[in-house]
C-alpha cells in the first residue's frame, strides 16, 4: 500500500466486494464513491470473505475512539476516517469528505492486492493539501476531469485555477480579444514566449500563455469544471493575477499601464483612476461564476513600480501593500479570503549574496527592480501567503511566521524540502504543487507533475516520509508512478533499455511546447508471425534518457522519465522499464529491430530485454540478452 495509514491492522483473510450492498444514506459525495466502488468490485483477488454491506456513518462514536485509542493513535482531526473491513464493512468520517479518502484507501487496498478484513484509521498531517494550475484547454476538459480524480484518490483538498485572460469577461470582452492575439503570438512557434521575454528592454517574467490552452473558456464551461472538482472533494480557489501578470488587463488597456512604452506590459498603475473599476468588474464576474470562499489576488514576480508620473514619488513597498490593502477591501466586503504570492515579501539571495532575488531589489535603468521586502510590515495580517523560496533557506519561513501570517508553501514538491517535519511543525500547515503548463499526460510527466504530486501525497499524509531518506522517498514515488502508468496498459509489451546520448532538459511551459522531432530517436519495429509490422516509437524524455548521472537525486532529465519507466540501476549505469500497448495483441511477436530516426542516426540505444504477453498467444519466455552491436545490427528473434 503506498500510503501508510496510522493504523494498518489487516489480517491475511482476502475480502471480496463484488456483492456488496452500498448504502450511501444521500452522502454528499455520491458519484465519487459510487464509481470508486465500480472499480473496487472488479476486484475479486481469491477472496475467501464476502463482504455483504457497506455502511458510511458520518462522525466518530465513543466506542469506534476507544478501539482507536486502544492502539494509542487517537487524534482529533477534521478529515480522520477510519474503516472496519469484514462481512458488515463500516466506515467512519469526521466530515464527508472523510469518505473520499476512505474509498481510496479501499480502492488502493485492492490495487496492491491487499483487500483483507481489518480496521485501518488515517488523517492527514497537513490541513491544506493542494494543487495550482491553470484552466484547461476545451479539448483537455477529460485530462482536467482525470487530473481531478487523481488529487481525489491521492487525498488533495484544493486546488488553485488561475482564472486571467483565459474566462469569458461579458463585462469586458476586449480583454478577451487582446489575450486571445497574444496568447496567438506566443503559440506561433515552440519558444517564441520566450524570445518575447528575452529580447524586451524591460524585465519581464512570462506571459502564462497555457492558461486554457491560449484560448476563452465560456463561463458556463468553467462552472462545469468547478461543479466537477467540488463534487470530489476538492476546494476552488480562482486565481486573479492583479498588479503583476496582469498583461491580460493592461494590453486590452495600455492606458493603465505602469510603463505604457513597454509593448508587453504586464503591471498596472494601482494610482489610475481608471484601474480598480477595471479589476473589481473582473473580480465581480470571477465571483459570480466560481462562488468561492477564497480569491488568489497573484502579485508575484512583480518588477515595475513607481515610473509612471502618478507613481514616481511613492516608495515601491508602499505602492505594493496599498494595492493588496485596496483589494483585499473589496473582497472582505464579500466574506471572501484572500491568498497571495509571497516572495516579495522576502530580502532573499541565492546562495552568495551577490544575487539578489525576492524582494531584495536589483539592477539598474529600465531593468531596474525596486526593493519591495519592507512592505512585509504594511500588508494584512488576515490573508494567506503562499512561501515559494523554501527551498532557498528553511529561515525564510520566518519571515512570515514571525509576523503570525497565515502560510503555505507554493511550488511544492516535498522531495526538494528539507526538514520536513520541523518546519512543518513550527507553524506551515500545507502547501500547493503547483503546474504552469498542460494537463496533457506527456506534459504533466515531462514537466515532473506526476513525481511532485505523488510524492509529496505522502508527505501530507505519513509520519516517516522525513525518516524515510531521499532514495527511499524517490524509490516510493517512482514505484507508485509506475504503477498507475502500467495498470493504464491493457496488453502490455515491456522493454527495458537505455542510451548514451543526452539531451538536455527542459521544461514545457509559457508557449514552449513538446516538437516530436526533437525527441524520437528511433522506433522499434515489430514484426509479428503472421507478417504484420508496427512501431513503437523510443522517445528521449518520455520512455526513455541518459544512462548516467553525476546526481540522479536531483536530475531533472531522471525526474522526467518518471511515470512511463521504472528506472533501475544496472553495473553503476541506468536502464528504463517502459510499457507500450500492444498495437497486435492477438498474434505473437517474431522479432524486434530497432531502427533509428535520421536525425538520431549516429545515437546509440541498447536493448536488454523484451517481453510480450499476448491474449492469442503467450511469448511468456521472450527475454532477450542484449549484445552489445551497432543500430544497424540492432535486431532480434523472439
Amino acid at each position: 500500500m503506498f500510503f501508510k495509514a496510522k493504523i494498518f491492522d489487516l489480517t491475511q483473510e482476502k475480502i471480496n466486494f463484488s456483492n456488496a450492498e452500498i448504502n450511501y444514506e444521500n452522502r454528499k459525495y455520491c458519484e465519487f464513491l459510487s464509481e470508486n466502488f465500480i472499480k473496487i468490485k472488479k476486484f475479486n483477488n481469491d477472496a475467501t470473505i464476502n463482504c455483504s454491506s457497506v455502511k458510511f456513518v458520518l462522525g466518530f462514536s465513543n466506542s469506534v475512539r476507544k478501539k482507536i485509542n486502544g492502539y494509542g493513535k487517537y487524534q482529533k482531526n477534521n478529515e480522520a476516517f477510519a474503516i472496519s473491513i469484514g462481512k458488515k464493512t463500516i466506515i467512519w468520517a469526521e466530515q464527508e469528505s472523510g469518505f473520499i479518502y476512505a474509498v481510496s484507501a479501499l480502492l488502493e487496498l485492492a490495487r496492491h492486492n491487499q483487500l483483507c478484513t481489518g480496521f485501518i484509521y488515517d488523517y492527514p498531517l497537513s490541513d491544506v493539501r493542494g494543487y495550482r494550475a491553470f484552466l484547461p484547454s476545451r479539448s483537455g476538459f477529460e485530462s482536467f476531469r482525470q487530473m481531478v480524480d487523481l488529487l481525489a484518490y491521492y487525498r488533495y483538498n484544493s486546488i488553485i485555477l488561475e482564472v486571467g485572460g483565459a474566462i469569458e469577461y461579458k463585462r469586458h470582452p476586449e480583454i478577451n480579444e487582446r489575450w486571445f492575439e497574444l496568447c496567438k503570438e506566443c503559440h506561433s512557434y515552440s519558444g517564441r514566449a520566450l524570445e518575447i521575454v528575452r529580447n524586451s528592454e524591460w524585465i519581464k517574467n512570462c506571459f502564462h500563455c497555457d492558461n486554457a490552452g491560449g484560448d476563452i473558456l465560456l463561463q458556463s464551461e468553467v462552472r462545469e469544471l468547478v461543479a466537477y472538482c467540488r463534487s470530489r472533494g476538492i476546494e476552488v480557489i480562482p486565481e486573479c493575477p492583479t498588479l503583476s501578470h496582469s498583461d491580460y488587463i493592461v494590453m486590452a488597456h495600455p492606458e493603465i499601464a505602469e510603463c505604457p512604452e513597454n509593448p508587453y506590459p504586464d503591471t498596472y498603475c494601482p494610482n489610475h483612476p481608471d484601474t480598480y473599476k477595471l479589476v473589481f468588474d473582473i473580480f465581480e464576474e470571477v465571483i459570480d461564476v466560481f462562488e468561492p470562499k477564497t480569491i488568489h489576488i497573484g502579485h508575484d514576480e512583480i518588477h515595475t513600480a513607481g515610473l509612471c508620473p502618478r507613481c514616481k514619488n511613492t516608495p515601491a513597498p508602499k505602492l505594493y501593500a496599498d494595492d493588496v490593502w485596496k483589494l483585499r477591501n473589496f473582497l472582505k466586503e464579500r466574506d471572501i479570503h484572500v491568498m497571495m504570492w509571497g516572495e516579495k515579501l522576502l530580502k532573499a539571495y541565492l546562495n552568495d549574496r551577490n544575487s539578489p532575488i525576492g524582494g531584495t531589489g536589483r539592477g539598474e535603468g529600465k531593468r531596474k527592480i525596486p526593493a519591495f521586502y519592507p512592505c512585509r510590515d504594511l500588508l494584512p495580517k488576515d490573508i494567506t501567503y503562499l512561501h515559494w523560496y523554501y527551498v532557498f533557506n528553511p529561515d525564510y519561513d520566518k519571515v512570515f511566521l514571525d509576523r503570525n501570517m497565515d502560510t503555505l508553501y507554493g511550488n511544492l514538491s516535498a522531495l526538494g524540502l528539507k526538514h520536513w517535519n520541523m518546519r512543518r511543525d513550527r507553524g506551515i500547515h500545507g502547501g500547493f504543487v503547483s503546474n504552469w503548463g498542460s494537463f496533457e499526460e506527456e506534459y504533466m510527466q515531462r514537466n515532473g507533475q506526476y513525481y511532485s504530486l505523488i510524492s509529496t501525497a505522502y508527505a501530507f499524509w505519513s509520519e516517516d516520509f522525513e525518516a524515510l531518506g531521499l532514495d527511499k522517498q524517490i524509490e516510493l514515488t517512482i514505484r507508485e508512478l509506475y504503477r498507475l502508468k502500467c495498470e493504464k496498459i491493457k496488453n502490455p509489451l515491456k522493454v527495458v533499455h537505455t542510451t548514451t546520448h543526452r539531451i538536455d532538459y527542459k521544461c514545457f511551459y509559457d508557449g514552449r511546447f513538446i516538437v516530436d522531432e526533437d525527441y524520437i530517436l528511433g522506433n522499434y519495429e515489430l514484426t509479428y508471425v503472421d507478417g504484420t509490422i508496427a512501431y513503437l516509437p523510443v522517445k528521449y524524455g518520455k520512455n526513455i534518457t541518459v544512462d548516467n548521472f553525476e546526481d540522479y537525486q536531483h536530475e531533472s532529465l531522471f525526474v522526467e522519465v518518471a511515470y512511463s519507466t521504472l528506472p533501475q540501476k544496472l553495473n553503476n549505469r541506468f536502464v528504463y522499464e517502459t510499457v507500450y500497448e500492444n498495437p497486435n495483441p492477438f498474434v505473437a511477436v517474431k522479432s524486434i529491430k530497432f531502427i533509428p530516426a535520421e536525425k538520431y542516426k549516429d545515437v546509440f540505444v541498447e536493448l536488454f530485454s523484451f517481453e510480450s504477453s499476448n491474449k492469442f498467444e503467450s511469448v511468456a519466455n521472450s527475454q532477450i540478452q542484449k549484445e552489445h552491436m551497432a543500430n544497424s545490427e540492432f535486431a532480434y528473434d523472439v
